[in-house]
């Protein structure tokens, strides 16, 4: 009886570590066997995965009041760009005060149609020239041939009128027109502000008057009784990114050089 009972437990012993063995046996030809069910190319650590890329925000604003939202509102040389680089991306409208004020996720962020200026050159990556034709003082024909240097326009009285927070509103300053003397309206696109002009509002804006000639057609409206006055810049429009763009996401969108 003594030998009977003493051959129990030891069975009984053994069965209870049963589990614990299998479970470390299967450990085992899983860290092994990883590599192989993987095929070739595998390198790492069998529970290592490759984490996704974020989705890239690209934020749409000019003279966007009459766009709808999706991939259609993007300039095909920026659909193409991104197509490119795999990526994926959403897009979006947002006002310029909000784009100004960087309300926006600074490390996934693109934007369409910023203007690449001295002021600006360091705190963005400059990904893509969309236009390269120059701005120009837009103002009344009327003034066609009228000495319009910068110290007859301040002497003047002139009112300028610009999208606030903008460049252009900068460039009247360094024009020498007085603060009282820019009117900075808000989430106004280039057709409006081209309207107010015309209206006797405002006396000049900054833009691309071929652009905005379009612009205006396009809200059923005309350009006549305005003219590009004189060229004040050629500072081009950028596809942009903030310096703080996820690195990877930089990588992927620069390629090769």
């Amino acid at each position: 009886m003594g030998f009977l009972h003493n051959r129990i437990v030891g069975i009984g012993g053994w069965l209870l570590r049963l589990p614990v063995m299998v479970l470390s046996l299967s450990f085992a030809v899983f860290i092994f066997a990883a590599p192989v069910l993987a095929g070739p190319g595998f390198s790492g650590p069998a529970f290592a995965v490759a984490q996704p890329l974020p989705v890239l925000d690209v934020v749409v604003y000019q003279d966007a009041s009459d766009l709808t939202a999706g991939v259609g509102m993007l300039p095909k040389a920026v659909k193409a760009y991104l197509d490119a680089s795999g990526l994926a991306y959403k897009t979006r409208l947002v006002p310029w005060t909000r784009l100004a004020m960087r309300g926006l996720n600074k490390d996934r962020s693109l934007i369409v149609d910023l203007l690449r200026t001295p002021q600006r050159e360091s705190a963005y990556h400059w990904l893509l020239q969309l236009d390269g034709t120059p701005l120009h003082l837009i103002g009344s024909d009327k003034l066609i041939g009228a000495n319009i240097g910068n110290a007859a326009l301040v002497a003047g009285g002139f009112r300028a009128i610009c999208e606030a927070h903008s460049a252009q509103c900068g460039m009247f300053a360094d024009m020498g027109f007085p603060e009282n003397r820019i009117f900075q309206v808000f989430d106004k696109p280039d057709s409006e502000l081209a309207k107010l002009v015309l209206a006797g509002r405002a006396d000049f804006m900054i833009g691309r008057f071929p652009s905005l000639q379009s612009a205006l057609a396009a809200t059923g409206s005309s350009a006549k009784g305005l003219a590009a006055l004189k060229e004040i810049s050629h500072v081009g429009l950028y596809l942009a990114a903030y310096k703080t763009l996820n690195a990877a996401l930089l990588e992927q969108l620069q390629g090769e050089d």
